[in-house]
């Protein structure tokens, strides 16, 4: 990969209300029905090609794509996660939970360390993400909580994916590292291409 600093889309996706199920138990076999279905995913090498690397933990998933100045990584990366998502909201519907979102946002991956001697015995695992990519990705639906929507998406992103159609809201949010406002398009549903993934 290199040590240089490297464009990137970052999505995050969540199922919502998985914390009702904890005290039950029913919670964690939701969790553990999400990571299978990543893993999964991500074993077919056909599928998903514009994921350089995915990420899951409790009810939560991170796919990070390498976009670098090429529109069309872009929109693979919109597309696959289109693609994927209505995979984690089956896994929500059979067990009950009727929502999950998914939240966009163009970053810098930040290198990976210069001493990657600890890797080699899996104790040490750096991710190849943008920190605040992420960071935002968990601040965004919270600025959207009275209007709630399943997919955010960047303006920097949407401005480079011109096959988006038109959001359903949008709201201007202050965003890591600099806090500036940057707009957030939300979507109810992700179109690319006319075509609904």
């Amino acid at each position: 990969m290199g040590r240089e600093w490297q464009d990137c889309v970052t999505t995050f996706f969540d199922l919502d209300a998985t914390k009702k199920n904890a005290s039950s138990g029913h919670g964690s076999r939701i969790m553990r029905a999400l990571h299978g279905a990543v893993a999964q995913a991500m074993d077919n090498k056909d599928h998903f090609r514009s994921v350089d690397r995915a990420y899951t933990w409790n009810d939560s998933v991170l796919f990070l794509a390498y976009v670098g100045n090429d529109a069309r990584k872009y929109a693979c990366a919109l597309r696959d996660a289109a693609e994927f998502k209505p995979e984690i909201d089956a896994v929500g519907q059979c067990h009950g939970i009727r929502r999950s979102y998914a939240v966009a946002v163009k970053g810098q991956a930040f290198p990976p360390p210069e001493n990657t001697g600890a890797s080699s015995d899996g104790r040490f695992v750096f991710i190849e993400a943008s920190s605040y990519a992420m960071a935002n990705c968990l601040r965004i639906p919270h600025c959207f909580k009275e209007n709630p929507h399943s997919w955010y998406i960047d303006k920097r992103i949407k401005d480079v994916v011109r096959q988006l159609g038109a959001p359903a809201h949008q709201q201007r949010v202050r965003l890591l590292p600099k806090r500036k406002k940057r707009t957030i398009y939300a979507y109810d549903s992700l179109w690319l291409d006319g075509v609904a993934p």
